[in-house]
């Protein structure tokens, strides 16, 4: 047995000595990005204080991609700050010079036990989609659906003061639990409702300078531009000597400028223009294959049931209407709900019935036009 094993030895060590040796290929930079993404995303979701990411050799360029991409790429990362260490190191390998290259990312933790607020967000994601109805809609109907809900349920940080820390409003999570965000905070809550209702790709992107974020959508193989900050517009109420005051209506005022239109369209209405900070590029949107947009033109907020969308008209403001959206053909016709001679600020849906209101009554009527009543007056 002993002759054996030690001829099984020298056999193993003749055979090694023949393999050549491997060498240890550095990482690409492509390889280097995705591996110090990974490691910020655990150490993050592990809560840790700072990562040492001094062996992926990243550029501060680089390490500027990631940190959008980490921040972006995850709305359910709502409770931290990423921010890199801006004492850059230098290092000197096999002759050759690495200059400025980021050595660790640290952390700055806005909630620690996010015990409680996970729950919270949960239940209030629940609530959301509850709220939108994606059940059995199509994904642009969906869309439609996700851009109303958010700019009738959340309102712009400036505006606000009602979050401590302001971080929490580029946050997801400051949108939905607080109702107020910055851009950052309405993209990341649209990628996140998009992304769950749809099955579809939603990412988010910004001008050169990240001063202002949107999302680009995945239908049908075209990506599209969704901009819900720039379309939720606060309408402010005025005092009796006709003075602006800093009370406003709560999603007082919603446009659908910037609902899924491509790059032309962004152009055309003097809009921003994606910087390709994430690692892949920013996509390309130039094809169109949506047939019919009923919403371009429409200032309300749009509520979908039983097939329709019923709003305002925006060639008659005293006006309900309601109108089939079907990507699959190329015109529908506005069909009249309810008719008066006063302008409707508002309009709600709930089950069967429609509510709508002017300046002094708030109306009630079946989604089919019929049976109004007066449910209000000043």
């Amino acid at each position: 047995m002993k002759k054996v094993c030690a001829f099984f030895i020298a056999v193993v060590l003749l055979v090694t000595a023949y393999i050549p040796t491997i060498e240890v290929k550095a990482m690409s930079q492509e390889d280097s990005y995705f591996y110090a993404k990974s490691k910020l995303i655990a150490a993050i979701e592990n809560k840790e204080a700072s990562v040492d990411i001094s062996d992926c050799l990243l550029s501060p360029e680089f390490a500027e991609q990631l940190y959008y991409d980490v921040i972006t790429s995850n709305p359910l990362l709502y409770y931290v700050e990423p921010t890199f260490d801006e004492n850059m190191y230098t290092i000197a390998e096999a002759n050759e010079f690495y200059s400025e290259r980021i050595a660790t990312f640290t952390f700055d933790y806005i909630i620690t036990d996010t015990t409680e607020t996970d729950a919270i967000f949960e239940e209030c994601i629940k609530d959301a989609e509850a709220e939108i109805k994606a059940d059995g809609m199509h994904a642009v109907d969906i869309m439609i659906s996700i851009h109303d809900y958010i700019a009738a349920n959340v309102n712009k940080t400036e505006k606000l003061s009602v979050v401590e820390d302001d971080m929490l409003c580029s946050s997801a999570y400051g949108a939905l639990v607080y109702g107020c965000a910055d851009s950052l905070g309405y993209s990341l809550l649209n990628k996140l409702l998009a992304e769950q209702l749809t099955g579809n790709d939603c990412i988010v992107v910004a001008d050169d300078e990240h001063t202002i974020f949107w999302n680009m959508y995945l239908l049908s193989g075209n990506w599209y531009h969704i901009d819900i900050y720039s379309d939720d517009y606060e309408t402010y109420f005025y005092d009796s000597n006709n003075e602006k005051t800093d009370l406003y209506s709560v999603g007082g005022a919603i446009t659908h400028t910037y609902l899924l239109i491509t790059d032309y369209d962004l152009a055309a209405v003097g809009h921003y223009s994606a910087g390709a900070f994430i690692y892949d590029g920013t996509p390309v949107s130039n094809n169109d294959t949506i047939k019919i947009r009923i919403w371009s033109n429409i200032s309300s907020r749009m509520y979908y049931a039983d097939g329709y969308w019923y709003y305002v008209s925006p060639s008659a403001s005293y006006r309900l209407v309601k109108r089939v959206t079907d990507v699959a053909i190329i015109y529908s016709e506005e069909l009249v709900v309810a008719e008066g001679f006063e302008p409707i600020f508002s309009i709600a849906v709930d089950g069967d019935k429609v509510f709508y209101s002017t300046e002094n009554t708030v109306y009630k009527r079946g989604i089919d036009g019929m049976n109004e009543e007066t449910v209000y007056t000043a």
